[in-house]
């Protein structure tokens, strides 16, 4: 259903941008084709945003309600922060700039060899827990957490513990709990 309003929104747009077109090249304007076109524009640009935001909700919602039904059916697995392993990346990454007019103290800095160049420090950062279930080794891996290890370690000795839930028939399909750490930020 979705896609065909996409389609239907996409042809308005489209009209609406040919009328707007065809009434800016006519001599003086033509207002009877202008007001109608951006009216159509302003209709399916409305309906495509509406499309999208009830996709995310739909996905969102889908997300609770897994998240919420490994909570209440699933296994559930003390995490004790104390014999947690975290992985860390931290990196730098370059924030390109958007081409602009250079100014000649720009110029100047480029032939010097200054470097003016503007970074971004990037801080990722999982936790590895290893347990048994059934008997079998399972090791966990939280979701990527965009947070400094130092920092990360400091709210897991606050906390001391979280939970893991773990879907009874596939113990690959789990939800980690941090929700502390989205709490904090």
């Amino acid at each position: 259903m979705n896609k065909y309003l996409i389609y239907i929104s996409n042809g308005i747009l489209w009209l609406g941008t040919i009328l707007i077109l065809i009434g800016l090249s006519i001599s003086k304007y033509n207002f009877h084709l202008l007001v109608p076109g951006a009216i159509l524009v302003g209709i399916s640009s409305i309906s495509l945003k509406l499309i999208k935001k009830n996709e995310v909700n739909k996905s969102l919602s889908y997300f609770q309600d897994w998240k919420k039904e490994l909570k209440t059916n699933g296994l559930t697995v003390e995490v004790d922060f104390n014999k947690c392993e975290i992985k860390s990346n931290n990196y730098r990454e370059e924030i390109e700039k958007e081409y602009s007019y250079m100014s000649k103290y720009e110029a100047i800095d480029e032939l010097t060899g200054r470097d003016t160049r503007v970074f971004n420090n990037v801080n990722n950062c999982v936790i590895l827990f290893e347990t048994k279930i059934n008997g079998e080794k399972a090791i966990f891996k939280s979701p990527l957490i965009n947070e400094q290890e130092i920092n990360l370690k400091i709210l897991m000795a606050e906390k001391k513990k979280t939970y893991i839930y773990v879907n009874k028939q596939n113990k690959d399909e789990y939800f980690f709990d941090l929700e502390f750490i989205n709490n904090y930020t």
